[in-house]
């Protein structure tokens, strides 16, 4: 992302501007891992991706009001020198008792009316993908 792009996405989220282009790097990775619920009254945040290597092709982040999580990657098939971003989704929408999930154009819904609120469950999205 270019430096005009970062602070024009910091201003936008009320953030500093100010500081080294690292300084802002780590204040907007920070503000997209973050999140406010002011139903337990907690900020909560995402753990910082530490692996350098991981670090180079992944990215996720919170919605504001965290009920969304986004993550996108990079996969690179060397051996074509094909290289493609996959984006995948889960997104709670309380007021409707509805579960959303995307893989790149893929997306469901999951109706939660049934659901026990505060029991863990494991929901199957497809056998390779569960949302605990």
């Amino acid at each position: 992302m270019t430096l005009a792009l970062l602070k024009g996405k910091m201003i936008d989220a009320d953030l500093s501007t100010d500081g080294t282009r690292l300084d802002l790097n780590s204040r907007y990775e920070l503000y997209d891992r973050s999140c406010y619920s002011p139903l337990i009254n907690k900020t909560l945040t995402l753990p910082n991706i530490t692996d350098p290597n991981l670090k180079t092709f992944l990215y996720y982040q919170l919605s504001p009001n965290c009920m969304r999580f986004d993550a996108c990657t990079d996969v690179t098939i060397k051996a074509i020198g094909y290289t493609k971003a996959l984006k995948a989704y889960v997104e709670l929408d309380p007021c409707h008792f509805i579960l959303y999930a995307g893989f790149e154009k893929w997306e469901r819904q999951f109706i939660l009316i049934s659901y026990e609120w505060g029991k863990e469950e494991v929901l199957e999205i497809t056998p390779e993908i569960k949302v605990l």
